[in-house]
């Protein structure tokens, strides 16, 4: 795995080499002081504890990342004949799901596939989607229901996670 920033392209490969160095030389030193964790589901706890048995003994918390919004009902169907507009909330960055997006458009050919993105964008992904630009949280229903999409994608890359 490369880090997607210039500051940390000279970092050595984390995926299966460094990360276990890291976890000996930083990790456990900083867990060490630690009087309690916590995490924003019980799979990243386990994963954590799996990596730093040393934090099983502490107060260990669990609290979920969703937010208590009002629920709105804004997927609009499709029209027959138009491209299916999908939503992509937040950003498109190469974690993000770009190199996904860009497989999904070079694979759509016929432009079956509209994509829009309602937050930052990075410039390598910029001709991919409708730029909608940053939105502030409370603007964030009217501003959906403008571009008035039949789905949302979370592209998001995640892989799993493996113990040494």
């Amino acid at each position: 795995c490369r880090m997607p920033t210039r500051w940390a392209e000279n970092l050595p490969l984390l995926k299966h080499r460094w990360v276990y160095t890291w976890r000996e030389e930083v990790g456990a030193r900083v867990f060490e002081r630690v009087d309690a964790c916590v995490t924003t589901t019980r799979s990243v706890r386990e994963v954590v504890l799996q990596a730093f048995p040393s934090l099983s003994g502490k107060r260990f918390e669990v609290i979920e990342h969703g937010r208590d919004l009002e629920q709105h009902d804004l997927a609009v169907p499709p029209d027959p004949g138009k491209p299916l507009r999908v939503l992509i909330l937040g950003h498109l960055t190469a974690i993000k799901g770009g190199g996904f997006v860009r497989a999904v458009r070079e694979r759509d050919r016929e432009g079956r596939i509209e994509f829009h993105v309602l937050g930052q964008c990075h410039r390598e992904y910029a001709e991919l989607a409708i730029q909608h630009g940053p939105y502030e949280r409370d603007e964030m229903f009217g501003r959906i229901a403008e571009i008035a999409p039949s789905i949302v994608g979370l592209f998001s890359i995640t892989a799993a996670w493996t113990s040494p």
